[in-house]
């Protein structure tokens, strides 16, 4: 890494313009604005797409992409992201896609997201007296002072005179400072908001708000500043509720082409950014896959007969690469989430069996989940003989590759006296989705019901989760499921009024509202 005092002091005249743009795309984004202001050579190459377009993909992992307007799934995120990026290595003196453009709006929209909860907490002290071009606890301002000149921050608090406490919005926990300062130094912008304007806002922004709400929420670890705290504490309940609605409009934009080859591994995508949008790594995700499938793929001739490529997929995962499943601790909710199960190789039949599916699709094995079949669940590999008799079917938490009559004495294993067309009968991907977020509503209900009879260790952040996983069932759910999607609703709204509750109640207030929440009608 190199400043930019070296790059200017250097023989730049001898490099050529391809070269000085790679070399930028090596700096910190402060070194950059720092840098266009030395030359005007360079300022004209500081705004290259090859410059800001990898530093706009590496800070935002949601929301709008540079020349994207349409809102994409999480692998097709992924796969633009890569295209725009080999494009940009093409034609690095490009402006095509306006990176540059789309980082500088996106970073004011950041500053928007701060701004925002600043006012949700200014708001909740009570202290907003609204007065037009007056300054006032909640008002947007700009500081005019020769330290902090054209910086933007929230009055919280007056303090005496014409002075006033004001907190610099930065997504830096250090840059957020509490300055005193006169008002004949601050320019009004907005006026205050009230808690629920500055959550809807906030709420429309969408995914646009996303990576800075997760930046916010990891600001209590900086240290014991109860602002901070509080702060922290603001990002994380938008954020669970901004989770919610991203994952609901990501299922709606999945099914609206059920025949994708890959919708396995995108329906999986989706659970596990709204369970931990900041852990999981989709490229990553996607390249184990591929990992798994390259390996398969070595094993696997040209000629291979269908048994053979179900056998060498069952291989590569059970047999080379370890997989199974995790008896040990069968109900924790990490279990369902694609990134956890691909990094531990330990799952429940459902996340197994999407694991070897989306493996075994890429190798061209025809498959589906069997979300009908009862108390476990199987793949079924149809051979093109026309009966479902004569198709393979797979246990992926046993590892056992079956005919029908070893699928039948499977079923008499788990207690079925028989095995059924319809137990096997071909179903979309967002049927087993569907499976899967009611295994998680009843674990989380489950995990609800007992902090609520354990006061002093009561975790809130399960009601954002339990409501989450509703909504997505919701919608994914079939519509012959429509008497359980009116229950599940009437469960939410439930749910909903009480998260709003908890925000002002202590744990004993809490346990005392939510005591019989548990004994409301769950989907099992």
């Amino acid at each position: 890494h190199f400043g930019p005092n070296i790059v200017v002091q250097g023989s730049m005249e001898f490099l050529a313009d391809e070269t000085l743009v790679a070399s930028l795309a090596l700096l910190q984004v402060e070194d950059l604005f720092q840098l266009g202001q030395t030359s005007r050579r360079l300022l004209a190459l500081a705004g290259s797409d090859l410059v800001w377009l990898p530093a706009t993909l590496a800070r935002w992992r949601f929301g709008a992409l540079p020349s994207v307007g349409e809102a994409l799934s999480p692998g097709d995120r992924d796969a633009a992201s890569l295209s725009a990026l080999a494009e940009t290595l093409r034609s690095p003196l490009s402006r095509g896609v306006e990176a540059f453009r789309c980082f500088v709006g996106r970073y004011k929209q950041d500053v928007r997201v701060v701004i925002l909860l600043l006012q949700i907490l200014v708001a909740q002290t009570g202290q907003t007296v609204k007065r037009a071009g007056i300054c006032h606890p909640g008002a947007v301002v700009m500081l005019q002072s020769a330290a902090h000149r054209g910086k933007t921050g929230v009055v919280t608090r007056w303090q005496s005179g014409d002075d006033f406490a004001v907190i610099i919005a930065s997504l830096k926990a250090e840059s957020m400072q509490q300055l005193k300062v006169n008002s004949q130094s601050l320019t009004l912008l907005e006026t205050a908001v009230s808690t629920k304007e500055a959550e809807q806002a906030l709420l429309q922004m969408g995914a646009e708000a996303i990576d800075a709400l997760v930046t916010l929420t990891k600001m209590t670890g900086t240290g014991t500043d109860p602002f901070l705290r509080s702060l922290s504490a603001a990002a994380s309940r938008v954020l669970a509720t901004t989770m919610e609605h991203w994952a609901v409009a990501q299922w709606r934009l999945l099914r609206q082409d059920p025949s994708r080859i890959d919708l396995f591994e995108e329906g999986g995508l989706v659970v596990a950014l709204w369970s931990d949008p900041e852990a999981v790594d989709v490229k990553r995700v996607r390249g184990l896959l591929s990992t798994l499938v390259d390996a398969v793929a070595r094993q696997t001739p040209e000629e291979a007969s269908l048994i053979q490529r179900v056998n060498a997929v069952s291989d590569v995962l059970f047999r080379d690469f370890g997989f199974g499943g995790n008896s040990d601790d069968y109900y924790n909710p990490r279990n369902s989430f694609l990134h956890h199960v691909l990094e531990q190789r330990r799952g429940i039949p459902i996340s197994l069996s999407i694991v070897w599916a989306a493996v075994a699709r890429r190798m061209n094995v025809p498959c589906f989940l069997c979300a009908q079949f009862p108390r476990h669940i199987v793949i079924r590999v149809p051979t093109g003989a026309g009966n479902f008799m004569d198709d393979i079917y797979v246990d992926a938490f046993g590892q056992k590759v079956m005919d029908y009559r070893g699928l039948v004495s499977f079923g008499i294993s788990i207690g079925l006296p028989a095995v059924p067309e319809e137990y096997v009968a071909v179903c979309p991907p967002t049927a087993i989705y569907a499976r899967l977020l009611r295994n998680l509503i009843s674990i989380f209900s489950q995990n609800f019901a007992e902090d609520a009879v354990q006061p002093n260790s009561l975790r809130t952040p399960r009601l954002p989760r339990l409501i989450g996983a509703i909504s997505q069932f919701i919608a994914v759910a079939d519509p012959a499921a429509a008497d359980q999607v009116q229950e599940l609703t009437r469960t939410r709204t439930a749910l909903r009024e009480r998260h709003d509750a908890v925000r002002f109640l202590d744990a004993s207030s809490l346990h005392a509202l939510t005591a019989s929440l548990h004994t409301e009608p769950l989907a099992r």
